[in-house]
């Protein structure tokens, strides 16, 4: 067409504030619903991703394109920077398909990293070459104290087999352990983690190649205001925003458009956290999942989680909850655990209830008492996830 100096597609106005795509999400107030994202939502995401970290030349995509995260921030991403996005058909296929792309950065879930670190992990084992590897860790860091970066060299045959070239990878979705951030660290991959929402396009805070604070999200992308509120002791609050990249509104649903945003104009995540004295932002919980005590304190399950993943090797997945049951007039909480079934297998484990049992009195002696848990489910299979590897919470909840 150009050719024909038909300049039509060139020359065409654009309103940046018109409807241009609706993703579905089970937004911030209940069932599934279409958010109405603009040109200017979509646009203000990508210059934002860019102003926090430098576009790869190769990247690889793993999770689903009808995902926000994914179909934004990577594919509209590597489109606007002329990055060559290689295709994972396959999560199954995702080693193989690292070995071969050699991408530079990856987008993935916490889940996605902590599985590839314990098939790592568990592939040194079995082949005897764990203490080796550990040795290694060691001798680099003390290296890196002095200004020499060996990581490169000293852990080669692990980076071979995520295709070499790996450098970055960015993460959001989900709490991201530090143990994770530090075990790709120490063989020489930096993880950055990253908050988002769809109905924000879907980037509010990121970590980025220059600072990176262990825990937290990041800042938020430029352009956009965070505010804390409804504070408690703790500082800990409601996460709202107001900017360019927050949508239109639900598809046909004006009744949950107003309920999701405040009087005064501004879009109540639904997510609770905090900002430290550097504008840097801590995400502590979802307000819908909140374990509420009639004394007026409530427990964040995300919390309990986060400890009994930590202090709990062979613990896959956990999902904390507040029963209906009582226990001197207060709910108690209950923590459904889905755990490595060949670990305990290989560790002679024949009651594993019981394993569970004790193993939480442990983690329940660093926690005070209003947030310690009172019964433990053992789950000999996993729970059901979407697309993007959540649990699916509700239907726990439900069941």
């Amino acid at each position: 067409e150009l050719m024909r100096k038909d300049r039509t597609y060139i020359d065409k106005t654009i309103d940046v504030n018109a409807l241009t795509e609706i993703i579905f999400t089970s937004g911030t107030t209940g069932a599934n619903k279409g958010v109405m994202l603009t040109h200017k939502n979509l646009c203000h995401v990508i210059y934002g991703e860019f102003a926090l970290i430098d576009p790869p030349e190769v990247s690889m995509s793993v999770l689903p394109a009808s995902h926000s995260l994914e179909s934004t921030v990577h594919i509209l991403g590597a489109l606007h920077a002329g990055t060559m996005l290689c295709f994972c058909e396959n999560l199954r296929y995702v080693m193989d398909r690292i070995s071969a792309y050699k991408p530079q950065l990856l987008l993935m879930v916490p889940l996605m990293l902590e599985t590839i670190q314990k098939q790592m992990i568990s592939e040194m084992k079995r082949r005897k070459l764990y203490n080796h590897y550990r040795a290694g860790v060691f001798w680099s860091g003390v290296l890196r104290k002095f200004g020499i970066d060996i990581r490169k060299k000293m852990f080669e045959s692990l980076l071979v087999s995520l295709g070499g070239n790996l450098e970055l990878i960015v993460c959001g979705g989900a709490p991201l352990m530090p143990e994770t951030v530090q075990f790709y660290d120490e063989v020489g991959i930096k993880v950055l983690n990253g908050y988002g929402i769809s109905e924000c396009a879907p980037l509010l805070a990121a970590n980025s190649t220059a600072y990176s604070v262990e825990g937290s999200v990041g800042k938020p992308i430029p352009g956009i205001e965070l505010r804390i509120a409804n504070k408690d002791n703790d500082g800990i609050g409601e996460i709202h925003v107001k900017g360019p990249n927050v949508f239109l509104g639900y598809y046909k649903d004006p009744e949950s458009t107003k309920a999701t945003f405040t009087d005064d104009g501004w879009f109540n995540t639904g997510d609770l956290g905090y900002l430290d004295k550097n504008g840097i932002l801590f995400i502590t919980g979802r307000l819908k999942n909140l374990i509420i005590f009639p004394n007026g304190k409530n427990v964040s399950p995300e919390e309990i989680e986060e400890h009994i993943v930590h202090d709990l090797e062979y613990v896959k997945e956990v999902v904390v909850y507040g029963d209906d049951e009582t226990k001197r007039g207060n709910p108690i909480i209950c923590a459904a655990i889905y755990p490595d079934l060949e670990w305990m297998k290989e560790n002679g484990v024949t009651d594993i209830q019981e394993k569970l049992n004790e193993d939480i009195k442990k983690v329940n002696a660093a926690l005070p008492g209003y947030k310690k848990v009172a019964k433990v489910i053992f789950r000999d299979t996993e729970f059901e996830k979407t697309t993007t590897k959540k649990i699916k919470r509700a239907q726990v909840l439900n069941k």
